[in-house]
């Protein structure tokens, strides 16, 4: 079904997505599980930081041991 915008007459295209827990990535385990160099990059305000902190954390818990510095 084509709906069409009141005033250029143009079709409008509409979507609908249903989202899908089974898709879930776990960025910050698969970070924590295989510890090796990596580089983080993104804009300003996008969660590096974060993502830097959560993964940190994970390896911390799993091995109480290791010296992080």
């Amino acid at each position: 079904m084509k709906i069409y915008h009141p005033y250029t007459l143009t079709p409008v295209s509409t979507q609908s997505n249903v989202h899908n827990q089974s898709n879930v990535i776990d960025i910050v385990g698969m970070i924590a599980s295989l510890i090796r160099n990596c580089i983080i990059f993104g804009i300003g305000g996008s969660g590096k930081g974060m993502l830097v902190a959560n993964a940190l954390r994970r390896i911390k818990t799993d091995n109480q041991n290791r010296k992080i510095f």
